[in-house]
């Protein structure tokens, strides 16, 4: 009679399921730094800049900072670490679109003055800064007329016959341009000719 024998499985070792459980890994250790060095410097660039990117430019950044968080996903991708990504364009966006400083809220008041605003009411919302005396076409604002550093910020409105805005540009401490370059000074008087037409 054959002797009855029962088979009993091998026992196997647990699979290390840390990863899968979300458990810090080193690639999103890297990715959370790089994130946090590429945030630094987009507000630094933002406050340079004063909240007026290029659009192209602010594109440009986000993309190659993404880019360069996300390289270390290569030796350990989690999906969510996409988050991370996301996370940081947010971030980005908030800073850019947040007026955190006075210099940030001075450009966006001057560049949020929409073409066709009558003259009274752009002089309104430009009333709590620095006109600067003797300037009629363009008209010219400082929100610091003291600080070495914010002094040559000018933000400079144009008006049409009838009184109405033109154009709006803030310049962020550097030379003024005294001229229209000839594109947009052709552009400005064939628009004056159409409206007097």
């Amino acid at each position: 009679m054959a002797d009855a024998t029962t088979d009993f499985p091998t026992p196997q070792a647990e699979p290390d399921t840390r990863d899968a459980k979300g458990f810090p890994t080193l690639a999103t250790i890297m990715i959370v730094a790089l994130g946090a060095i590429s945030l630094y410097i987009g507000k630094v660039a933002d406050e340079i800049l004063a909240g007026q990117w290029p659009t192209e430019f602010f594109v440009i950044y986000i993309v190659l900072a993404v880019m360069t968080m996300l390289s270390p996903s290569v030796v350990g991708f989690r999906k969510w670490q996409l988050l991370l990504a996301v996370a940081f364009i947010g971030g980005m966006i908030v800073i850019q679109r947040t007026p955190y400083t006075p210099r940030k809220l001075f450009a966006q008041v001057v560049r949020s003055i929409p073409v066709g605003t009558p003259r009274a009411d752009a002089e309104r919302a430009l009333s709590p800064y620095v006109r600067s005396e003797g300037t009629n076409d363009p008209v010219e604002y400082r929100w610091n007329t003291e600080d070495p550093r914010y002094n040559k910020d000018v933000g400079r409105v144009w008006f049409a016959a009838d009184g109405r805005v033109v154009r709006t540009e803030f310049w962020p401490g550097h030379e003024i341009r005294e001229e229209f370059d000839a594109r947009e000074e052709a552009a400005l008087e064939a628009a004056e000719k159409k409206k007097g037409g």
